[in-house]
């Protein structure tokens, strides 16, 4: 009987999982927090704030798209292809903390 998943892949998808999933949450509990705390006159704490909710708001189309590809069931055939590049995603990791530049991309 074929494994459709190794032990390995489901490993490195939960973690992928659970990096979008503390993308979001943290984020926007911590920007929502601050921009409470700068109403009451910091605007640094506004601006924080704002810059925190807008990663939260890049981490929400990479979550959307890990749920759709695991309840497809087509993780393996979607990572496949991209092993080869993973090195680069270290640095493409980075426009995550470009202000919504993640949500901008994948509207177009």
């Amino acid at each position: 009987m074929k494994r459709i998943c190794s032990h390995r892949d489901a490993q490195a998808f939960y973690a992928t999982f659970l990096n979008r999933v503390f993308g979001i949450v943290l984020p926007l509990i911590l920007g929502l927090s601050s921009i409470r705390v700068g109403l009451s006159g910091v605007i640094r704490e506004i601006a924080l704030g704002f810059r925190l909710v807008s990663i939260a708001a890049n981490y929400i189309p990479l979550f959307i798209y890990a749920v759709l590809i695991a309840r497809d069931g087509t993780v393996q055939e979607e990572a496949q292809p991209e092993i080869a590049h993973s090195k680069r995603y270290g640095i493409q990791e980075g426009n995550v903390l470009v202000p919504f530049l993640v949500v901008v991309i994948a509207f177009l």
